[in-house]
């Protein structure tokens, strides 16, 4: 799969899928597979988008910052998996987070959140102490759980929405912190424009 050639149209695709109750589980399917090119989840012949990306990445690497650029590839990775994490388990599953005080002490740092709002000085903690491969290995086990989250999912899952329990959970579980830029990212992004599933 290609990004300009695949993945663009596939998106669009994905969102007309998903809105309709009879091409439901047509676009639970396609969004799977999309979702697999996102990780490293199967052994084939051909690569990820993903596999691509992190094939032969160095722990020294993954932490660089180039000049003037806030994240480093290792702070992306932590923060689009914590995500991905919140939004399946929490908000569309109920459950609880795949992320737990044994993959903080896996991953070397001290965070929960996702790291909106984080300063210079805590990204520099966050680098110095991440562990690639437990990070590579968190993501790995995040997007399993987001597979097995999907497949459960049935057409009468579009019109729902999460409900106070589930957002206050973004909070009261450290996905988000009381900073002003943490919560509002969430509050206007990504649960403001959660689509009904």
């Amino acid at each position: 799969m290609t990004v300009t050639k695949d993945w663009n149209p596939n998106q669009k695709k994905l969102n007309m899928l998903l809105s309709k109750e009879g091409s439901f589980y047509e676009g639970i399917s396609l969004c799977l597979a999309m979702h697999n090119e996102l990780h490293d989840l199967q052994e084939t012949h051909d690569k990820t988008i993903y596999q691509t990306l992190i094939e032969d990445l160095t722990q020294e690497t993954s932490v660089w910052r180039p000049e003037n650029n806030f994240s480093s590839i290792a702070w992306n990775l932590y923060h689009i998996t914590r995500i991905e994490d919140a939004v399946t388990t929490l908000l569309i599953e109920g459950g609880r987070q795949t992320y737990s005080k044994t993959w903080q002490k896996k991953l070397g740092i001290s965070f929960t959140d996702t790291g909106n709002a984080w300063t210079e000085n805590e990204l520099t903690q966050f680098n110095s102490g991440i562990t690639l491969k437990a990070l590579l290995e968190y993501r790995k086990d995040v997007g399993s759980r987001t597979q097995q989250i999907l497949k459960s999912l049935d057409s009468s899952c579009i019109k729902r929405k999460p409900d106070a329990v589930q957002v206050n959970k973004i909070l009261s579980e450290g996905v988000v912190t009381e900073h002003e830029d943490s919560i509002c990212s969430w509050t206007s992004g990504v649960i403001k424009k959660l689509p009904a599933y």
